[in-house]
């Protein structure tokens, strides 16, 4: 049956009178924003004192903290050379699949490496991996989807040590996403991921996760408990007197063209399992051109958060990086790892092929697809995996 456009036009009508409303309230709620903000820069300490005394009270609570930088600091591009290497990985998995002929997994990182003080080409580097059966996974669990993807990020961080360790310095590597992995994880999975990260630590690699923010609210659930009662801090999580109110709110009016926000530190329950050099950070960076600004969220570990002179090398790299794709700014670098990762389905067909042939030369039965995939392909024409 068609839409009821007839019954819905009076629907949008009430939602267009709501929405005007909705954005009076909003923009009070931002102004208030941008007012605790410079209270917090003026009193930084006070809030360092609300965010623990929350987060003893509730676990779940996941927002910013002021680190050495004042809150309002708006650094503008560093002038200095760009990193001696530049390094970007980037993952691409088949997921497993219970109704497939053969049921296996399999990991497609793309590794590109640039020298922005030399004229050379980027060059490509391609690391893959089958994970065919449970006994591939860390945790000796079941080989879900979930933990292939967790596969995935361990294996960009391999990637990247294991070049960075053969190159001179200094070193920028870049991955797409968060440094903090969301996705629920064993402990033995969890201790790998670290390990990996400690690699990169001990070869000094100035390394940083790039995540193109929509509505972030680390730093407006900071500024959130300035407001709440001393008996509402333990349901802090759950409690948004900022509601609607975001990251970029407070920061695209901050930032001018090229320029960096304050380094802040990341409270969170999972965050906890950083510690020390890997304690988690991040700053704001706005990437876009004049009237049209652009927020990334930059997340680094201490390690780099450390060294201002690190921040400001990456800092460039990444305005250098951004500024190669146009009025649609993103790290050149990642966009390309990302195009040489992908796995398309053709390549997963041969892959399921080669898997067939060998379990018949050994005289195993290779199986079949089930009958829904069968049916959900022929109706179905994706043309390649992707993240």
């Amino acid at each position: 049956m068609p839409i009821n456009y007839q019954e819905l036009q009076p629907q949008i009508h009430t939602l267009g009178e709501h929405a005007v409303q909705r954005e009076h309230s909003l923009r009070e709620r931002r102004e208030q924003a941008l007012r605790l903000l410079q209270q917090a820069a003026a009193q930084p300490q006070r809030l360092r004192e609300r965010i623990e005394l929350a987060a003893l009270q509730d676990p779940r609570l996941r927002c910013a903290a002021p680190a050495v930088e004042g809150l309002t600091l708006h650094r503008p591009p560093p002038h200095q050379d760009q990193p001696r290497t530049l390094l970007a990985a980037d993952g691409s998995q088949i997921p497993p699949d219970r109704h497939a002929a053969v049921e296996f997994a399999l990991l497609n990182v793309g590794l590109i490496e640039m020298h922005p003080q030399e004229a050379a080409a980027p060059q490509e580097h391609i690391t893959t991996l089958l994970l065919a059966d449970d006994e591939d996974h860390p945790s000796g669990a079941p080989l879900t989807e979930e933990a292939v993807e967790n596969r995935r990020d361990i294996l960009e961080r391999q990637v990247l040590a294991r070049r960075a360790a053969q190159l001179p310095g200094p070193v920028v590597a870049l991955t797409d996403g968060p440094l903090e992995l969301f996705r629920e994880t064993g402990q033995p999975e969890l201790r790998q991921y670290l390990d990996e990260l400690r690699s990169l630590a001990r070869l000094s690699v100035i390394t940083a996760g790039y995540v193109e923010i929509l509505k972030a609210q680390l730093v407006v659930r900071a500024l959130e408990l300035l407001i709440l009662a001393e008996d509402e801090l333990g349901r802090a999580s759950q409690l948004r007197p900022l509601f609607g109110v975001d990251d970029g709110d407070l920061f695209r009016g901050l930032l001018d063209v090229g320029e960096r926000s304050a380094v802040f530190a990341l409270q969170s329950n999972r965050a906890q399992s950083y510690k020390d050099e890997l304690a988690l950070h991040f700053f704001y960076l706005n990437v876009g051109r004049p009237h049209q600004p652009y927020l990334a969220r930059v997340e680094i570990p201490a390690w780099v958060a450390q060294e201002p002179a690190s921040v400001d090398l990456l800092h460039a790299a990444l305005l250098a990086q951004c500024a190669l794709l146009g009025s649609r700014p993103y790290p050149y670098i990642l966009q390309r790892a990302h195009e040489v990762a992908v796995v398309r389905f053709e390549e997963a067909e041969q892959v399921l092929l080669m898997l067939q042939r060998e379990l018949l030369s050994r005289g195993l039965d290779p199986g079949s697809l089930s009958n829904k995939l069968y049916h959900k392909q022929m109706s179905h024409q994706r043309t390649r995996y992707g993240r």
